[in-house]
């Protein structure tokens, strides 16, 4: 229905709807019903129910429109008649002009026209007003323009309805979703939840008779229930039956299933037996919201089983378990996921309840952004903060921001611990496992480690995610909200608040100095993590960790550029638990647990690893990087399971053993930046393709492995000279050699065309590499390639007619050729695959020389690039500075756009 616009002052509205009317028509039949079914829906109606009415509306007849969102203006035979009427009425137009207000005309047994033009019974009222008023004709002309105006604006003519019941109908619902729609979520407090709810009004919306299910997932204190509400309040009205069933997680396990069955069918079809309520809902188009679902029995029992619904139904289930959605009949593509607040949001919404204000007050702003990041987007933490600070002094919210550093506000660690009830006792583990030692870590990383520790991590990491306890980043990384992590914390110092040494996990400063120090550990301890560059020096005995006997993580790391540990181990070997599974000691010791599935010394002065005879058959990943002695790599025979070895940075690699590289598992190897090591050879076989990084490594002159499963090499800018032939020919699953700035002069050639799929070539600066023969050998060998690089390889275009033949580079996409001298009809020369588009990268002499042999090509000014086409190859031509000669190329016919 039309009407004005909608912006307005709500601080001053008190009520919902004025109603404007002449009681001699309407007030014993229409506005009764009427008023009684706003009234029924909650509608707050203004109705003035004076009988008789005097000359002039009171001055507080006036303020109550002016309180009032919406006016109804009932125009009927006798409304023109009365003085009053049409006072009311020219205050109403006022209201809509200057505050916005709603107007919604009704035309009760009256044609609009004779309310528009003033005809038929108007037009006899406003004789008898011009008569009674003829020394003050600026009054009759206000109201015959208000009758003009309302009438034009859009309304309902009670003609078009069959009866009156159907015309009220059609007014209650417009009003209640005018009402709805008019509050901003900010007046209650809320922010960040519009895009949600028109989420929910889109799904609300779709053309589907058939009943579908909407759910709101999210962490508890997210703000799924507010959504939900807000949703409720505004499409409600425009179902045959609604209900909101709030805690159903709660309620069903007090009262069980059948008995909240009962409640919302008897919600939904009031007064009557249960047996006419199940029949008549079937026939009935309602929204349901059932709030804080826990499981999907739940859902399946209030929704999907025992009856149905009418034809158009919709229900909402909010929930923090997204498997519960699934598993109780909800599309994955229907639940909505409630995300934290960003940091605007949040100081907005933490404002709002702090100082009743958008933004925070003068002298508080510093504070109110501390007390913002503490909560990190979570809606339930900024409003206790915001209510719990609310009119207190500097001081006090500075003493109360300190201690939440310490003590986290029980108020919201209450509802946050309610998801970590709700789980079972491996994912309890999980969680806390994440919480204190793997935040921030890779997941398939977590994953080894806590397969190690039997805590099927498959299984566990998922719960989590269901439960919206963690999430995960696009680059594989375990996120989690630092007040749930903090709830986690908080679980474990509960286990025994007054003996760190008998709680499961600990992590706090000085209670794991006093513990490694006085030797207070227990068997309860599981994990240690310490930051621990903040101790000023802590020297271990060799019993430090013996009472530890279900030890099984360790963790002592220091900031990447310290590179430092004050945690001191004797010079004998430590006694671990059999239980541990992933040491990180940044510094020094020699652990050697036979159960490690992960361990990483960084910065260590160890010189031989190891002196002792190591098994390590469960090591998956190891990190030696920035050792500082010179380190000999021993025998690793037995380490099978090892998938990832770190040794980049190791100042004095003096040997390494073959067998490193005859790990049955192993995936990667990275030596970048070990400068001492003289060479590396290995005659073993990967069983698992791996990439092989020897970057930096600038004393390290030659390279041979008889590998087959090696298929990426990389020597940027290290110094290898030699690629021995051995090891080239048999890499049958070698698909790229990168060597950038490094000497590598002497290529195998002949060992090279035995690499049938081989996809990138680089053979820039090649300087030995001056055999036409051979070179005419490789290139049709590499039937393949996809990308040529021999920038300063300038054999190659001396004579290309003696190196390439009609079958090479029938896949080539990518030519770089930068340095190159030889003559613009050298590039033409090439025996492409005809029609191709290739990409050449060439000097801009060499560029414009080529394009001038072409008859059309397009050029791109910004980018100085150019598509030319030469003896029906096209060309993707770049070369810097290209437009500085465009002039030599005559044949311009079009420019790239």
């Amino acid at each position: 229905m039309a009407s004005s616009s909608s912006s307005f002052d709500d601080s001053q509205i008190k009520h919902d709807v004025f109603i404007s009317f002449s009681g001699k028509d309407t007030r014993r039949g229409f506005l009764s019903h009427l008023i009684k079914e706003l009234r029924r829906e909650n509608i707050i109606v203004y109705v003035d129910e004076k009988l008789n009415r005097g000359e002039e509306i009171s001055s507080s007849l006036r303020t109550a429109i002016k309180e009032s969102q919406i006016s109804i203006v009932i125009f009927s035979e006798n409304y023109a008649s009365s003085r009053w009427c049409l006072d009311e009425l020219e205050e109403i137009m006022e209201c809509m002009k200057v505050n916005k207000q709603i107007v919604l005309p009704v035309f009760y047994n009256i044609d609009p026209s004779h309310v528009r033009h003033q005809r038929g019974a108007y037009e006899n009222a406003f004789t008898e007003h011009e008569l009674r008023f003829q020394g003050n004709g600026l009054k009759v002309q206000n109201w015959r323009s208000a009758l003009k105006n309302a009438a034009e604006l859009s309304g309902y003519d009670s003609s078009r309805y069959g009866t009156d019941s159907e015309l009220i109908d059609e007014i209650v619902k417009d009003v209640l979703l005018r009402v709805n729609d008019i509050y901003p979520s900010e007046s209650n407090r809320l922010v960040g939840i519009d895009q949600h709810v028109d989420r929910i009004r889109s799904f609300l919306e779709m053309e589907s008779k058939g009943v579908q299910i909407l759910g709101i997932w999210g962490m508890s204190g997210i703000g799924k229930t507010a959504i939900a509400r807000v949703a409720f309040e505004k499409f409600s009205s425009r179902y045959e039956g609604s209900y909101f069933l709030d805690n159903v997680r709660e309620e069903s396990q007090k009262h069980g299933l059948k008995s909240l069955r009962e409640k919302l069918i008897s919600e939904l079809q009031e007064e009557k037996s249960t047996f006419i309520r199940r029949k008549l809902i079937r026939r009935k188009k309602v929204l349901v919201v059932l709030d804080d679902v826990g499981a999907p029995e739940q859902l399946r029992h209030l929704v999907t089983e025992g009856f149905h619904w009418g034809p158009g139904s919709r229900v909402i289930a909010t929930s923090q378990n997204k498997q519960a959605l699934i598993a109780g009949g909800v599309q994955a593509n229907d639940i909505l996921e409630v995300k934290k607040l960003d940091f605007e949001e949040s100081l907005n919404l933490f404002s709002l309840n702090a100082f009743n204000n958008s933004h925070p007050e003068r002298g508080y702003e510093e504070l109110s952004k501390q007390a913002t990041a503490y909560a990190d987007g979570l809606p339930l933490a900024l409003k206790v903060l915001g209510l719990h600070l609310c009119s207190c002094d500097r001081e006090t919210w500075k003493s109360t921001l300190g201690k939440l550093e310490m003590y986290p506000h029980p108020q919201i660690q209450d509802v946050l611990k309610m998801s970590f009830e709700g789980l079972d006792d491996v994912e309890r583990d999980i969680f806390l496992d994440i919480a204190f030692f793997y935040k921030g870590e890779d997941k398939d990383h977590v994953k080894r480690q806590l397969d190690a520790n039997n805590l099927f991590a498959a299984y566990g990491i998922k719960g989590l995610l269901d439960k919206a306890l963690i999430s995960i980043s696009n680059d594989n990384v375990i996120k989690m909200h630092d007040l749930i992590q903090e709830m986690g914390w908080e679980i474990v110092r509960q286990e025994c608040k007054d003996n760190p040494g008998g709680r499961s996990r600990l992590k706090d400063f000085e209670e794991v100095y006093d513990v490694l120090k006085n030797n207070r550990g227990t068997d309860a301890i599981k994990g240690i993590v310490l930051y621990a560059s903040l101790f000023k020096d802590v020297r271990l005995n060799v019993d430090t960790f013996k009472n530890m006997t279900n030890l099984r993580i360790v963790k002592f790391y220091s900031s990447w550029h310290v590179r430092c540990c004050n945690v001191h181990p004797p010079t004998s070997f430590l006694s671990f638990s059999d239980e541990l599974r992933r040491l990180q000691w940044d510094g020094y010791p020699h652990p050697y647990p036979e159960k490690l599935v992960g361990h990483s010394m960084p910065n260590n002065h160890v010189g031989k690893l190891w002196k002792l005879v190591q098994d390590y058959a469960n090591s998956k990943r190891m990190s030696l990087d920035s050792s500082k002695q010179s380190m000999e790599l021993l025998d690793f025979t037995k380490a099978q399971k090892t998938e990832w070895e770190d040794m980049c940075s190791c100042q004095g690699f003096c040997n390494v053993n073959s067998h490193i590289l005859s790990l049955s598992m192993i995936a990667a190897v990275n030596l970048v930046r070990s400068i001492d090591s003289k060479k590396h050879h290995s005659e073993s076989n990967f069983r698992s393709p791996i990439n092989f990084d020897v970057g930096l490594c600038v004393s390290v002159r030659v390279f041979s492995s008889s590998s087959k499963e090696i298929s990426e090499l990389d020597f940027v800018t290290s110094k290898f000279e030699i690629l021995c032939s051995s090891s080239v020919g048999g890499l049958n699953k070698l698909r790229r050699i990168t060597h950038g700035d490094s000497r590598l002069e002497i290529v195998p050639l002949n060992e090279l065309c035995c690499l049938r799929f081989f996809e990138e070539l680089n053979l820039s600066d090649c300087r030995r590499m001056n055999q036409s023969p051979e070179l005419r050998m490789l290139f049709d060998a590499l039937l393949y390639l996809r990308e040529l690089f021999m920038t300063g390889c300038s054999v190659f275009f001396k004579s290309p007619h003696t190196i390439c033949t009609s079958s090479s580079f029938n896949y080539l996409t990518d030519l770089r050729i930068q340095q190159s001298q030889a003559p613009a009809w050298h590039f033409a020369a090439f025996p492409l695959k005809s029609g191709e588009l290739v990409l050449v990268t060439v000097a801009y002499k060499r560029a414009v020389d080529l394009l001038a042999l072409s008859a059309h090509f397009l050029y791109d000014h910004d980018s100085s690039c150019a598509i030319g086409k030469v003896n029906g190859n096209q060309f993707f031509i770049r070369g810097p500075h290209m437009s500085r000669s465009l002039i030599r190329c005559p044949s311009v016919s079009s420019w790239l756009r």
